[in-house]
């Protein structure tokens, strides 16, 4: 059976990532900087780490790796993404993530607006100056961070602000091969949103948004689970950021075609080509709930 190791497994959307990836016949081994969460007692083995601000973080995480026999790592923690592409990059172990360039740019919000612009992607304005009044981290997740402010006159460090883009939230999961081929592309309407998460949403065949990504595809290089998230009014589609890492809401992109989880094993484990096997399912609405676990 692949041993894969994923981490940050103890938030709310890690339970639909340990439960196919049982599906695909892994053992699943978990990670987390607590014990107490509900994948010490879905997954098959448990690691408790440190803090992703540790020093020698990522001499920590390749460790771990060896120690453990893992032959598939899929990264989901933005603060280790950079650790785990100069991981691939410089050893021979199996990771899911994208090139050191692609991490690098789309982890940090003014990298990502100055390869839209040079790209010619509309994205809303953005400026390291106080020049909107709605502000966000460079490097953050899940809205955490965000505020508004009309008086600001100095941006507080490591933050951007940005024009405010009104209209309908899309998020889009895709899957590329290691080879940055775009296997599935399904764009998802983020119908009703909790804390930075979606617990509502309905994937769509908004061809226009499948032509973007298309374009993205071809500019620079993308490997695994990546979601892209967009916002679209009468002025079009405007895209806001990019996630080069498996997300939380990618279970209804699953959901809507295969099993992604048994096409990364086969590709990156196994180094055989995949490509689609079914056709995705559209409209198909997902309703989140909590859910207990007993151990």
């Amino acid at each position: 059976m692949t041993r894969v190791f994923i981490e940050a497994s103890g938030g709310m959307t890690s339970g639909y990532i340990i439960q196919n990836l049982k599906r695909a016949g892994a053992t699943v081994i978990a990670s987390d900087i607590s014990k107490d969460n509900h994948s010490l007692a879905l997954s098959d083995e448990f690691i408790l780490m440190p803090s992703s601000s540790t020093d020698g973080i990522r001499l920590i995480l390749e460790n771990a790796i060896k120690k453990h026999n893992v032959d598939l790592v899929i990264p989901s923690l933005d603060e280790t993404l950079l650790d785990w592409a100069h991981i691939a990059d410089s050893t021979n172990l199996n990771v899911s993530i994208s090139p050191i360039e692609t991490i690098s740019t789309f982890c940090d919000k003014w990298k990502a607006f100055k390869f839209f612009k040079d790209n010619e992607i509309n994205t809303p304005d953005t400026s390291i100056n106080p020049k909107y009044p709605f502000f966000k981290p460079r490097r953050g997740r899940g809205g955490s961070g965000i505020f508004t402010n009309e008086n600001i006159q100095k941006l507080p460090e490591d933050y951007i602000c940005q024009e405010y883009i009104k209209g309908q939230e899309y998020t889009v999961d895709c899957l590329f091969d290691d080879n940055g081929v775009l296997i599935y592309c399904i764009p998802r309407k983020r119908i009703k949103v909790a804390s930075g998460k979606s617990v509502i949403g309905m994937t769509i065949n908004h061809s226009g948004i499948i032509k973007e990504i298309v374009k993205f595809s071809k500019l620079i290089v993308f490997k695994g689970m990546i979601n892209f998230q967009c916002i679209e009014n009468e002025r079009g589609v405007f895209f806001i950021e990019v996630n080069p890492r498996l997300a939380g809401g990618m279970a209804l992109g699953i959901a809507a075609t295969e099993n992604w989880f048994n096409l990364v094993i086969e590709n990156i484990v196994n180094k055989k080509s995949i490509k689609p096997k079914v056709e995705p399912i559209f409209p198909l609405t997902m309703y989140r709930y909590f859910h207990e676990v007993f151990a």
